[in-house]
């Protein structure tokens, strides 16, 4: 988890969003204790710890699909392995 969490964060730093080691590190957290059902729920728990801007949230949401489009299902992957 931690590894495509660390993708995740890189993505987000390439499209401009500023992402402290803390707040990583809170995703982490956020990702261990929220209901991983839904991409949703994904995206709601890293844009909560992640971006702390609204006018982020459309790089955020650019990010998300460049690591969908490079066939790395975030989703899939984090869910898999906070579960598995």
């Amino acid at each position: 988890m931690i590894d495509t969490l660390a993708e995740f964060v890189e993505e987000l730093r390439a499209v401009g969003i500023p992402v402290s080691m803390v707040e990583a590190l809170d995703a982490a957290e956020a990702l261990r204790v929220a209901d991983m059902g839904t991409p949703e729920a994904l995206r709601a728990a890293l844009g909560a710890t992640m971006i702390k801007n609204a006018r982020h949230y459309p790089a955020f949401e650019s990010a998300q699909r460049l690591v969908v489009a490079r066939g790395e299902r975030l989703h899939d992957r984090l869910h898999q392995r906070v579960r598995g």
